[in-house]
C-alpha cells in the first residue's frame, strides 16, 4: 500500500480542535445551568407573590368580620327603632356603613404602604360598598309556649361582602399588577339573631300572646278571689290594681322566658318576692334555698296572693226550689184561675121547642112544668140531654086566648170548654172526686138547665110563639155552669202537696274543673236540671188520677189537671230559660262593653274564659331563665353553612318589677310609669235591673247595712244622704205597696169585693205607723212587713168569702175561705215584691250614690268590724234575671295595662366576639332604651324601650246571693297613677 503523507494532520491541530470542542460544550453546560437557577429564582417570586395575596385576602376578610362586629357592636347598644324608614332597612344601611368606615380605616392603616410580603408591597382599597345579607338557621328551645309558640327560623348571623382592589408591586423592578376580588366572610356576632328575639318578644308582648297569658292570669285571679268573696265576704276587691301590676309583670317574664329561654333572675325573684310576702326583700328571696323551684316558676302562682280562703270548693250544688217557689205563688194567685174553672164548666147548648095546643081554658095567663126528666144523651155529653114539658096559656075572662102544651128539649153542643171540648165523661151526672185525702162530689154539668136559664129565660120560650115556633130551635149560648168551691182549693192543695217532690227531683252538684268556664257549669247545672224534670214530667203530671184514655172523670178533674199541668209548664220554661238565658246575658255584656273596646264582647269573653281554663289546666306554664338552646343551620341541599351549636341569652331589666310609680333611668334621667293599669267593675250594683224580690231584698239588706255603720265613718255628709235615702225608700214604699195591692185585687175575680181599697189603707199605714224609716226598710229586707200586711188582708178576704158563703149553706165554706185567704195573700206578697222592686229601681240613682260614697269613704276604715261587715253587705253584681226569678250573679271586669320596660338589654353569654385591650373579649348585646337623635349620615331615629299595651277582659258567675260579687273599695272605675297621662 502506497504511503500518502498529504492527509496526515498535526497532532497539534487535533488538539487545538479538542480544547475548542471542550471549551463549547463547557460554555454550552454553563449556559443551561445559568438558565436553571434562573428559572428558578423567577417561580419561587412567582409562590411568594400567591402567599402575599393570600395572605391579604385573608387579612382583609378577617378586617372586614371585625369591622362588622364592631359595627353590630354600635348598632346593638343604639338601635334604631323608630325612623322615618323602615327600622330594619336603617339598622342595616347603618350596619354597612359602619362596617364600610371600619374597614376602610383598616385598610388605610395596615395596605397603604405598609403591607410587605417578601419582596412584594400590597396596597389594597375598597371599590365599592359593604352588602350584608341575613343567615338564617333554626332555633330549638327547651321551654316554648304551649299554646302560641315562638318562631323557629330567625336571622342569626349576617354574611358580609364588598369588592376590593389590590395594587402589587416589586420594588426594584418593573412589576406593576392590580386586580379586584370580592371579600366575604360569615360575621362571627350573633346581633341579628338578639334584635330579631327582642323584635319578636315586643311583638308578642302587643299581640295575642301576651293577651292570652294576661288573660289566662286575670281569670285564675277573678275566679279564685272571686269565690273567696262570695263565701266568705273577702276580699272587698276582687280585681286590684296592685295585682294587675302583679299579672302583667308575670306576664311579660312568661313571654320573657318563653321567647329566650332565660329572664332576669331578679326580676323572677322580684315576682316571687310580691307573689307571695311582699315583706321580704329581693336579695332575701334569692338567697332562700327553699324557694330552688323559682326556675320554674309557676305562672298560675299569680293568683295566690293570701286570700281569706285558700282553697275555693270545687263543688257545686244547684236546684230549682227558687223555680218551683215562684211558679207555685203564681199558680195560687194567678188571676184567671175564675176564667179557666168556668171554662172546664162551660159549654155550648140550645134548645129545641114543640108546640101542641091544648083545649084548657083559663082566665090569666100562666105555666107550669108538668114533668121533666133526662134523655139518653151521647157518652161525652153532646146531643139532648134533658126535656121539659110544660103547658102555658094566656087568655082573658072571655076565655080568649090559647093553651099549649110545649116541649123543650135541651141539645148540648160542646162540653167542658177548657183547652179542648167533649172530653169529659158523663158530664150531666155528678161525679166523686179525690184529692188530698178528702173525698168531694163534683157537680159537672147538672146545673147547665138552670145556667141556660139565666141567658135566656124559659118563659121566653114559652110565651114567644113567634120567637120559637113549634119545630124551632133557640140561640145557641156558651154558659158557665154553677160549680163546686172545692174546685179551686183542691187544685191549690194538689199543688203545694206536688212541689216538694219536684224541689227533690231537680237538683245536681257539679264540680266546676269539669268545665271550662263557671258559667258553662252554671248553664250545664240547668242542663242536667231540665234533663231531670223531663224524664220525671210523666211522674209529677200523674194523668191517670184525673182522666183515662183521654176522658177526664169530671169538669172539677179537668180543671184540676190543666191547672197542674200550667204549673209543671211554667217549671220547664223557667228551666229552658234558665239554660238558655245566656242570649239576654251577652246583651247586657255587649251593652257594657262597648264603651271600652269595639274588640271584645261577648262571644270572645267567654271563649276567653274556656280557652284560661285549658291554658291553665293542661299546661305547665312555668317561667325559666339561662336554658341553653341549639342553633341549627344548614338546611339547603348547598347551604355551606352547616353546623350546630349552643345559645344561651341573659336578660338584664331595668326596673326589675314593673311598678306604677315613677322610674328614673340613673344613667340618662329618663323618667317613666313603667306600669300604668285600669281596671273597671262593669256591673257595680243591682239595682238598674232589679225586678225580683230576692234581688231587691239585697239592696234594702245593704242599704240597712249602711244605715247602721254610716255613723261610724263620722261624716255628716254620708249620714245626712243615708238617713234621707232610707226615709225616701220607706215613704215610697209605702205607696207603691197601696198601689201595686189595689190594683191586683182589680185584677181577680175571686178577690173583688173581698178586700176593700179602706182595708188596702188601713192595713198598710198601720205597718207602717208602727215602725220607723230605718226599722221599715230593715222589716220590708227580710219581708216581715210584707207578711204582715199581706196577713192582715188576707184574714179579712177570708173572713168575707167565709160570711158570704155560709148564707148558702155550703159545706165547703171553710175550704174556700182558706183558699181566698191564701190566694189574697199570695197575690198582695207578689204585688208587695213589685211595689219595692219598683221604688228600688226609681231610687237607683240615689242608692248607688249612697254604697259609692260609703265605700269610698270606707277605704281607710275596713279596720273596724262593723263597717267591714257593712261593705259585705253591699250587693255587687248583676243577677241574671230569666222569667222565673234570680238565677246567678256576674260581674264583668274591662281591664287596660300600659306597660313599658326603660330598659333592656339582652347578652349572647355564650359568645365573646368582640375583641377588647383591657377586658379581653366582649360579648355580643342587644339594648332597647330611649335614645333620641341617633344619625348616621342622612339616616336618623330613636331608640325606644319596649312598650306593650293590652286590654282585656274577665267575669266570674255565682250562685244567687245577697251580697252578690264585685269590688267594694277604690271606686268602680280604678285607675294608677298617671294613667290618663300622654305615653311618651
Amino acid at each position: 500500500m502506497l504511503k500518502d503523507d498529504g492527509a496526515r494532520v498535526p497532532f497539534a491541530v487535533i488538539g487545538v480542535l479538542l480544547i475548542f470542542v471542550s471549551t463549547a460544550a463547557s460554555a454550552y453546560l454553563m449556559s443551561m445551568q445559568s438558565l436553571g437557577v434562573t428559572n428558578a429564582v423567577e417561580d419561587e417570586r412567582e409562590a411568594e407573590l400567591n402567599d402575599a395575596l393570600a395572605c391579604a385576602k385573608a387579612d382583609i376578610d378577617s378586617a372586614l368580620n371585625y369591622a362588622c362586629i364592631y359595627a353590630e357592636e354600635d348598632i346593638g347598644e343604639r338601635p334604631i327603632v323608630n325612623s322615618t324608614m323602615d327600622p330594619g332597612e336603617a339598622n342595616l344601611l347603618r350596619l354597612e356603613r359602619m362596617a364600610a368606615r371600619n374597614l376602610t380605616q383598616y385598610l388605610d392603616a395596615n395596605y397603604q404602604g405598609s403591607f410587605v410580603y417578601g419582596d412584594y408591597r400590597i396596597d389594597a382599597s375598597m371599590c365599592g360598598n359593604v352588602s350584608v345579607e341575613p343567615l338564617y338557621m333554626n332555633l330549638s328551645r327547651v321551654v316554648y309556649h304551649p299554646v302560641l309558640q315562638c318562631q323557629v327560623r330567625y336571622p342569626a348571623y349576617y354574611v358580609a361582602s364588598t369588592p376590593i382592589r389590590l395594587h402589587i408591586t416589586r420594588p426594584g423592578s418593573t412589576l406593576d399588577h392590580a386586580e379586584e376580588y370580592e371579600a366575604r366572610t360569615l360575621v362571627t356576632s350573633r346581633y341579628p339573631l338578639l334584635e330579631s328575639l327582642t323584635e319578636e318578644y315586643e311583638a308578642r308582648l302587643n299581640g295575642t300572646v301576651m293577651l292570652a297569658d294576661a288573660t289566662a292570669a286575670s281569670f285564675a285571679y277573678t275566679w279564685a278571689r272571686g269565690y273567696c268573696q262570695y263565701y266568705s265576704g273577702e276580699p272587698a276587691n276582687i280585681v286590684d290594681n296592685d295585682d294587675l301590676a302583679l299579672i302583667a309583670n308575670a306576664a311579660s317574664l312568661l313571654e320573657q322566658g318563653c321567647e329566650y329561654n332565660s329572664v332576669d333572675p331578679v326580676s323572677l325573684a322580684s315576682l316571687v318576692k310580691h307573689t307571695y310576702d311582699n315583706t321580704r326583700s329581693t336579695e332575701d328571696v334569692l338567697e332562700d334555698n327553699d324557694l330552688s323551684y323559682i326556675n320554674q316558676y309557676n305562672f298560675s302562682n299569680t293568683s295566690k296572693k293570701p286570700l281569706p280562703r285558700d282553697e275555693v270548693p270545687d263543688e257545686y250544688s244547684f236546684n230549682g226550689d227558687e223555680i218551683v217557689d215562684k211558679a207555685l205563688r203564681k199558680a195560687i194567685a194567678d188571676p184567671v184561675s175564675r176564667y179557666d174553672v168556668e171554662k172546664a164548666y162551660g159549654c155550648r147548648m140550645y134548645v129545641t121547642v114543640q108546640r101542641r095546643a091544648v083545649s084548657e081554658r083559663y082566665n090569666d095567663t100562666g105555666s107550669i112544668c108538668r114533668e121533666s126528666y133526662p134523655l139518653a144523651s151521647n157518652e161525652n155529653g153532646t146531643g139532648p140531654f134533658f126535656r121539659e114539658v110544660w103547658k102555658a096559656w094566656e087568655n082573658d075572662t072571655c076565655g080568649r086566648g090559647w093553651t099549649e102544651a110545649v116541649t123543650i128539649d135541651y141539645v148540648m153542643e160542646d162540653c167542658s170548654l177548657l183547652h179542648a171540648y167533649n172530653d169529659v165523661r158523663t158530664p150531666h151526672k155528678e161525679a166523686s172526686y179525690a184529692s188530698g185525702g178528702r173525698a168531694y162530689v163534683d157537680s159537672n154539668l147538672v146545673k147547665a138547665v138552670d145556667g141556660y136559664h139565666g141567658v135566656v129565660p124559659v118563659q121566653d120560650v114559652l110565651f114567644d110563639r113567634a120567637g120559637y115556633p113549634s119545630g124551632s130551635s133557640g140561640p145557641t149560648v156558651e154558659i158557665a155552669c154553677e160549680h163546686n168551691e172545692w174546685v179551686e182549693n183542691a187544685s191549690v192543695s194538689e199543688l203545694r202537696a206536688l212541689a216538694p217532690g219536684i224541689k227533690k227531683g231537680i237538683s245536681v252538684t257539679l264540680k266546676a274543673s269539669d268545665y271550662g268556664s263557671y258559667d258553662e257549669m252554671m248553664a250545664g247545672a240547668y242542663g242536667r236540671m231540665q234533663d231531670q224534670f223531663r224524664r220525671n214530667y210523666t211522674a209529677y203530671l200523674s194523668e191517670g188520677d184525673y182522666r183515662n184514655d183521654g176522658i177526664f172523670r169530671g169538669c172539677g178533674a179537668k180543671y184540676v189537671f190543666y191547672k197542674r199541668v200550667a204549673f209543671l209548664d211554667d217549671i220547664g220554661n223557667a228551666l229552658d230559660a234558665s239554660a238558655n238565658a245566656s242570649e239576654e246575658v251577652n246583651k247586657k255584656i255587649d251593652k257594657q262593653l262597648k264603651d271600652y273596646s269595639r274588640d271584645m264582647n261577648s262571644s270572645t269573653l267567654k271563649d276567653n274564659a274556656r280557652s284560661s281554663k285549658s291554658f291553665l289546666d293542661d299546661t305547665k306554664m312555668f317561667i325559666p331563665f339561662g336554658l341553653n338552646m341549639t342553633l341549627a343551620g344548614g338546611e339547603g341541599k348547598y347551604d355551606p353553612y352547616k353546623w350546630e351549636e349552643n345559645v344561651s341569652l341573659a336578660i338584664d331589666q331595668r326596673p326589675n318589677y314593673l311598678y306604677v310609680d315613677n322610674y328614673t333611668d340613673p344613667e340618662t334621667g329618663y323618667t317613666v310609669r313603667p306600669l300604668k293599669v285600669r281596671n273597671v267593675c262593669a256591673f257595680a250594683l243591682p239595682t238598674d235591673v232589679v225586678d225580683t224580690g230576692e234581688a231587691t231584698g239585697a239592696v234594702l239588706d245593704g242599704i240597712d247595712a249602711v244605715a247602721g255603720a254610716a255613723g261610724r265613718l263620722a261624716n255628716d255628709t254620708i249620714t245626712a244622704e243615708t238617713s234621707e235615702l232610707v226615709d225616701n225608700v220607706s215613704a215610697e214604699a209605702k205607696q207603691a205597696i197601696k198601689d201595686e195591692i189595689n190594683d191586683a185585687l182589680v185584677h181577680d175575680q175571686d178577690l173583688q169585693g173581698q178586700v176593700t181599697r179602706e182595708d188596702v189603707n188601713s192595713s198598710v199605714e198601720s205597718a207602717f205607723n208602727d215602725r220607723t224609716p230605718g226599722q221599715a226598710v230593715r222589716d220590708m229586707r227580710n219581708g216581715t212587713l210584707q207578711r204582715e200586711i199581706a196577713g192582715d188582708l188576707a184574714g179579712k178576704a177570708k173572713a168575707r168569702a167565709e160570711s158570704e158563703l155560709a148564707k148558702r149553706s155550703d159545706e165547703y165554706v171553710d175550704a174556700y175561705g182558706d183558699y181566698i185567704a191564701g190566694k189574697a195573700e199570695e197575690a198582695i206578697l207578689g204585688a208587695e215584691e213589685r211595689a219595692v222592686s219598683y221604688v228600688i229601681s226609681t231610687l237607683s240613682d240615689s242608692v248607688k250614690g249612697v254604697f259609692k260614697d260609703f265605700m269610698a269613704e270606707a277605704a281607710d276604715k275596713t279596720g273596724d268590724a262593723a263597717i267591714s261587715a257593712a261593705l259585705k253587705r253591699i250587693p255587687m253584681g248583676l243577677p241574671l234575671l230569666p222569667p222565673w226569678g234570680w238565677w246567678a250573679t256576674m260581674n264583668l271586669w274591662y281591664i287596660e295595662i300600659y306597660g313599658e320596660i326603660p330598659y333592656l338589654a339582652v347578652y349572647d353569654t355564650d359568645s365573646e366576639p368582640i375583641p377588647d385591650p383591657v377586658l379581653g373579649q366582649r360579648a355580643t348585646v342587644y339594648v332597647r332604651r330611649p335614645m333620641l337623635d341617633i344619625r348616621e349620615g342622612e339616616i336618623m331615629g330613636s331608640n325606644e324601650p319596649v312598650r306593650f299595651h293590652i286590654r282585656t277582659c274577665t267575669f266570674i258567675v255565682v250562685p244567687p246571693g245577697p251580697q252578690g260579687i264585685g269590688d267594694k273599695l277604690g271606686g268602680w272605675d280604678e285607675k294608677s297613677p298617671g294613667f290618663d297621662e300622654v305615653p311618651a
